[in-house]
């Protein structure tokens, strides 16, 4: 690179996407700690509640008393609405791409920084490969977090 402001503007963009990286892996990282418990939830409550829907058996007033019955079907009712949620808004396979999107723009991150730490005559090829990886992400991604987590993540890089 013979001109030195190319070499400045580059360094500049390095730092850039590392700092994008960065807000990326919070973004997601803060959008699965809310969605972590709201899936056990839906899982755990969807299998206890059928569970106990399931107890009809012991229906006889002398087991569990005369309401049981109204219990188990309200048990019945909340499990399958439970299960229903989780299957129908995909959260295992959410889950799972927000995980791969941490994990990918951490490695991004990373990189970027190491590419600051190159020769100077390396550093253009190093971001053009860096780019490419970038943008694949951005375009493959499947997931996105909320805006709420993406604008606290912003605030927490430029603290």
């Amino acid at each position: 690179m013979k001109n030195p402001d190319d070499h400045t503007r580059l360094l500049n963009l390095l730092s850039q996407r590392e700092r994008q990286c960065r807000i990326e892996y919070r973004a997601y990282g803060g959008w699965l700690a809310l969605l972590t418990p709201l899936r056990w939830f839906t899982v755990s409550g969807g299998i206890v509640l059928s569970a106990l829907a399931g107890a009809t058996v012991f229906s006889q007033p002398v087991f569990l008393g005369e309401q049981w019955s109204i219990y188990a079907g309200v048990f019945a009712l909340v499990a399958s609405i439970l299960t229903g949620l989780h299957a129908a808004l995909n959260c295992d396979a959410h889950q799972a791409e927000c995980h791969r999107l941490i994990q990918l723009y951490q490695s991004l991150e990373t990189g970027y920084q190491a590419a600051n730490a190159l020769p100077s005559s390396e550093i253009p090829q190093r971001f053009k490969e860096l780019e490419g990886k970038f943008e694949e992400a951005k375009l493959k991604a499947t997931a996105s977090p909320p805006t709420y987590f993406r604008e606290r993540a912003e605030r927490g890089v430029d603290k």
